[in-house]
């Protein structure tokens, strides 16, 4: 028996190898954005109203993502030590898939602006968060949100 061509043989002497990745490379690219996995989940007991659940469920799927993990992030960012209670907070959208991560945005409490990264998974039927991580960044000052939004603060 023979081997293939090209397969199952060693490199040639003096050839280089490519890298194997090392496990801190994987890590890196599993949670590039080094988010805090959320303990709790919120959005379910949000409003504790099955008629806002069953009415939900009628919405557009991706209307239906974007409210819940909006929900999860209002809730996770009030929850959070220190808490914030945010009074501007952007929707967002998932138009295919299950996964809603955003890598950047900003929200507004106390009148300071914050940068938000978050990670937001629904089950299959957008009916529910399954997992959900998030960061808090560092302030941001207010003229580079202004003219991000066009906001006169």
């Amino acid at each position: 028996m023979t081997a293939v061509e090209g397969k199952d043989q060693a490199p040639p002497p003096g050839a280089s190898q490519p890298p194997k990745p090392k496990p801190a490379d994987v890590a890196k690219v599993q949670n590039p954005m080094k988010l805090q996995q959320a303990k709790k989940l919120f959005s379910q007991t949000a409003t504790g109203d099955p008629i806002a659940t069953t009415a939900m469920r009628n919405e557009p799927r991706p209307d239906r993502i974007g409210q819940l993990c909006f929900w999860e992030v209002r809730e996770q960012l009030r929850h959070a030590s220190p808490p914030y209670f945010p009074d501007v907070l952007r929707p967002f959208r998932l138009k295919a898939g299950n996964i809603m991560q955003v890598s950047r945005t900003e929200f507004r409490a106390g009148g300071q602006w914050y940068a938000l990264s978050f990670r937001c998974e629904v089950d299959p039927d957008a009916t529910k968060v399954v997992s959900f991580a998030f960061r808090v960044g560092d302030p941001v000052p207010a003229p580079r949100i202004a003219r991000q939004i066009g906001s006169p603060d």
